[in-house]
């Protein structure tokens, strides 16, 4: 007989697995050696509601376990005057990080008194993580690329779908998953198409794929939440186009496990309905018109159809026209 003591409990390393891994903001940043903190300079404020924004990207390392975390910021200001002057919000401040996943989350830094003279400030936001055990733990999961622009809604290759990335002058290479093929930042989307059923060859990765060999070209849509600016238009009008009100529509991609922003008015956010009907990181969609593969005219795309093996999504070609949804559906299921 041999008596043991054993103790139970979460791997150490796990504590250095939830990171810090990339801070951006108006001002000057850094990252602490162990990933756990990151001191910025907020940039000078001086008028009421002047703001400054950091946006923070943590990553969970950690193959065995999820975790619990936590961001805590506060203003190294000694004397707290500065303290008083300001509003802190972080969004979010606590949530659920999955193995081997990315969350992105700002830091936003609001004056809400009349000051003197412009003012400025070092802020420190620390994270803290606890473990959460996995249904299946020890799984080591496949080590694919994440483009932490977009916090977490990557792209799922799955079923027929082939990862490529697509040059600008039409070239279409097969990527690899593993390596970066895809930067939403410099808008270098994720592209993929799927294979007619009978390809010339079997592509490897960094092979150039014949057109010939395309059936469909896809493009994936990051999960994102938009702030609204027409909310209380009246629903079947429009204002004429005019230059001097047109603006851009601000979106921020967020993954699945973001809480839903559900704003209906003017200046709050809305998590687009396209992703929480389906409860989704995002979607393919095609990249072109849907159009009916063997038509050689205009007029001859125009089939009402429901014969899944007529559907293509490639530039330059017919557009299915005059077919009803309901054939699309069927043709699509």
């Amino acid at each position: 007989m041999i008596n043991n003591t054993f103790n139970i409990g979460f791997n150490n390393t796990f504590l250095d697995d939830v990171v810090f891994i990339k801070a951006k903001t108006e001002g000057e940043s850094s990252i602490s050696e162990d990933g756990k903190t990151i001191t910025y300079d907020a940039k000078k404020i001086s008028a009421i509601n002047e703001e400054t924004t950091l946006t923070f990207w943590v990553k969970n390392k950690n193959t065995q376990y999820d975790a619990d975390v936590t961001i805590n910021c506060n203003l190294n200001d000694n004397s707290s005057t500065l303290s008083n002057l300001v509003d802190v919000t972080i969004e979010p401040d606590k949530f659920t990080l999955a193995s081997n996943k990315v969350k992105v989350g700002e830091v936003k830094i609001k004056l809400k008194s009349v000051v003197t003279e412009e003012k400025s400030g070092t802020f420190t936001c620390e994270l803290i993580a606890t473990p959460i055990e996995r249904e299946e733990t020890g799984v080591i999961t496949e080590e694919l690329y994440e483009d932490e622009s977009i916090g977490g809604a990557d792209p799922v290759i799955s079923g027929d779908l082939v990862p490529i990335i697509l040059a600008n002058d039409g070239m279409v290479t097969k990527a690899n998953p593993r390596e970066k093929w895809y930067d939403y930042a410099n808008k270098e989307w994720a592209n993929a198409v799927i294979l007619v059923d009978s390809p010339s060859k079997s592509y490897n990765v960094g092979d150039i794929i014949q057109e010939s060999d395309i059936e469909s070209y896809f493009v994936w849509i990051p999960r994102y939440r938009y702030k609204l600016f027409h909310a209380n238009q009246a629903d079947g009008t429009t204002n004429k186009l005019n230059s001097s009100i047109a603006q851009e529509i601000e979106i921020k991609f967020e993954d699945k496990e973001t809480p839903v922003s559900s704003g209906n008015q003017n200046g709050e956010w809305l998590t687009h309905p396209a992703f929480t009907n389906f409860d989704v990181n995002g979607i393919w969609v095609g990249k072109f018109e849907t159009g009916y593969k063997g038509s050689t005219s205009a007029t001859s795309a125009q089939v009402s159809s429901s014969d899944p093996t007529k559907i293509q999504v490639k530039p330059n070609v017919n557009s299915w026209r005059n077919n009803n949804v309901g054939n699309f559906f069927k043709a699509m299921v």
